[in-house]
């Protein structure tokens, strides 16, 4: 199943893992499959820089006899010049075509041309012709296919139906669908094999079966042959280019060699013939059509550009299934959101219109708790920790993280206190609105128990040499292995990580609303105070004057009059200066306040 690379001999003391994988240059093996020749050209005399070993088998020319020639020492001229002319007017940077069948001059043989550039040099692969009538009608067969794999109504009915019309045109006893997932494992999904052959759908296998460089190359070439795993690598010759000093980087050769360790994982496998043809989503990988053969066979380039085709065909169908079934779920997540947006603008504190009204965050993403956080309160809803994890979890994730958008499905693998609280918050979906204020929306997902059957133990084996070295060797055995995975969730869908995305955009334009609003308040607030303050101070002082004349006034009444008035006169009299002396109190505070206040 995996193009792992070669075997990586390690130091006692280095430690054994994944990386020393990583490590090896697959895309300059040197060398390449016998079922061809490996020509490097300088333009525009087309003279050979390099040639493979095995020359003479397939063009009776000797590798290092062709060294320095031009093509027209064992190809017919006519060939030649027509090569010439193709070569002008094809794209050919990185990009392998098959530009004509071509014709050596000694001898009747005719051979494919696959051509290609790569940093300044032609790469020219030929690869035997079959006759008139071996050949086969691949448009008719191509044009099936694609009708067939069209028809599916749903994206699984349409991996199986590509899987039985490709291995329906290239003959091959079992032919998966593979899908990785987001750490590079995978699985087999779809399925068509020989009705004798123990099935492999449904069967998991570790990202060390495809290390990361061979997934990169599988981005680059869509399709490659291994025609016989038994074969005899040929040589390079030489190994640097004179042109470019460099080993020759054979990323887009169809004829490149594969790794040894490969080579063994598909012999313990019982495989004699493998192929394999890329599938696409947005550029990156999201799967392989993988091909096993009991025996040695090799396809045409026509059969093999086939199945690259309907490659081809199956990443457009997967996308096109995949946005139909996403196009319910966003339109409902883009109703909640509006909804949403408008309770948070009605409310005058953003946050309660997230959790008060319905729909509410629970309502958005499915999850089964969800939380806001504001200046280190929260509101909650549904099953959430409790608020002092969640204060220890943010202060994690503001220091390790500077995603707008935060997702995991295995919290406690990245931040081990989770494993306390996995059955509430094995996964988590967070939106930083503002890490500095410790505002957070968050949703959570309970751990979800998975039984997985992998094709084999997923723990590459490690042999200790004689010298105490380590070797890293591919397994031996593919028998059904079983695991129970904890500490996950049910996976966040993109779907639901671009809205999320969406919706902090709509947030923070609330929030810095909210924020002008409050703005305009607190200046209209100021400008308030200052006009009473100062309205206090203007009468305060201006209420003194008419206070203390009336007190003046009471006095000289007291005095001047008081003998010839009555008890209750002279009592009424007593009671208008002591009301007055208050008064003056009064006053005299008021003024003072306004001092102090500016």
């Amino acid at each position: 199943m995996s193009n792992a690379p070669e075997t990586d001999s390690l130091l006692p003391d280095q430690p054994v893992d994944l990386t020393n994988c990583e490590r090896e240059p697959i895309q300059i093996p040197g060398r390449i499959q016998p079922h061809g020749v490996l020509l490097t050209l300088q333009e525009p005399e087309f003279l050979i820089l390099q040639a493979s070993s095995n020359a003479a088998a397939w063009l009776n020319i000797e590798a290092s006899a062709l060294l320095g020639k031009s093509l027209s020492a064992f190809l017919q001229p006519t060939d030649v010049k027509l090569l010439q002319a193709a070569c002008q007017q094809q794209r050919l940077d990185d990009n392998p075509v098959h530009l004509l069948t071509v014709r050596i001059r000694r001898g009747k043989a005719r051979f494919e041309a696959i051509v290609h550039r790569r940093h300044c040099l032609l790469v020219l692969e030929l690869e035997p012709a079959l006759q008139e009538t071996e050949r086969q009608d691949t448009y008719s067969m191509v044009r099936h296919a694609v009708t067939q794999i069209q028809s599916a109504r749903t994206a699984m009915q349409m991996l199986d139906m590509a899987a039985q019309q490709i291995r329906r045109i290239n003959g091959f006893d079992r032919v998966m669908v593979y899908q990785f997932d987001a750490d590079g494992h995978g699985s087999v999904v779809a399925e068509s094999k020989r009705n004798d052959l123990e099935p492999f759908l449904g069967l998991h296998y570790p990202a060390s079966d495809i290390p990361a460089q061979a997934r990169r190359l599988y981005t680059l070439s869509r399709q490659r042959l291994i025609a016989d795993v038994g074969y005899t690598p040929a040589d390079i010759v030489p190994t640097i280019n004179p042109v470019t000093q460099n080993v020759l980087d054979m990323s887009y050769c169809v004829l490149r060699s594969v790794s040894p360790i490969h080579v063994q994982y598909l012999k313990n496998m019982g495989v004699a013939a493998s192929m394999s043809v890329s599938i696409l989503q947005e550029g990156e990988l999201w799967g392989l059509i993988a091909c096993h053969h009991d025996t040695p066979r090799f396809l045409s380039y026509d059969i093999r550009t086939s199945c690259e085709f309907l490659g081809q065909v199956v990443s457009l169908q997967l996308a096109t299934q995949q946005d139909a079934a996403d196009v319910a779920y966003r339109i409902r997540l883009k109703d909640v959101q509006a909804q949403l947006v408008t309770s948070m603008a009605n409310e005058p504190m953003y946050q309660e219109g997230l959790v008060r009204h319905r729909p509410n965050l629970l309502d958005f993403i499915e999850a089964e708790g969800a939380a806001v956080c504001v200046n280190g309160v929260f509101l909650c809803l549904g099953r959430v920790p409790d608020d002092a994890f969640l204060t220890r979890f943010l202060a994690w994730l503001a220091a390790e993280s500077d995603q707008e958008v935060f997702s995991t499905d295995a919290l406690p693998d990245l931040f081990p206190p989770a494993d306390a609280v996995k059955e509430v918050a094995s996964g988590v979906l967070a939106i930083a609105v503002s890490p500095a204020q410790q505002h957070y929306l968050l949703w959570f997902r309970p751990e979800t128990v998975q039984t997985v059957h992998w094709a084999g133990d997923p723990n590459k084996p490690v042999e200790v040499q004689a010298d105490g070295s380590h070797l890293l060797s591919p397994r031996a055995s593919f028998a059904r292995w079983k695991e129970t995975i904890r500490g996950k969730s049910l996976p966040w869908k993109s779907v639901e990580i671009k809205a999320a995305q969406e919706f902090r955009h709509a947030l923070v334009s609330v929030v810095l609303h909210k924020a002008g609003q409050l703005e305009a308040l607190n200046e209209q607030l100021r400008r308030s105070n200052e006009e009473l303050d100062a309205f206090t101070y203007i009468a305060s002082h201006d209420l003194r004057e008419p206070v203390r004349g009336i007190r003046n006034y009471v006095t000289f009444l007291r005095e001047d009059y008081g003998s010839t008035m009555d008890t209750v006169g002279q009592e009424q009299l007593e009671t208008l200066l002591r009301l007055t002396q208050r008064m003056e109190r009064l006053i005299d505070s008021l003024l003072l306040y306004s001092r102090v206040g500016q």
